[in-house]
């Protein structure tokens, strides 16, 4: 995970769009991922 936190500090300092919407997908996904844990999505 901290490999994830530095690849993605390097990327906001050339690219902060691109780090932003890396950002709000990984939010996405991990709220997905929550909700899938909880059997509120059809599991796929």
């Amino acid at each position: 995970m901290n490999i994830i936190h530095y690849i993605m500090k390097f990327i906001s300092l050339f690219q902060p769009k691109f780090y932003f919407i890396i950002r709000s997908l990984h939010e996405y996904d991990s709220t997905y991922m929550t909700l899938k844990q909880n059997h509120l999505l059809v599991p796929f």
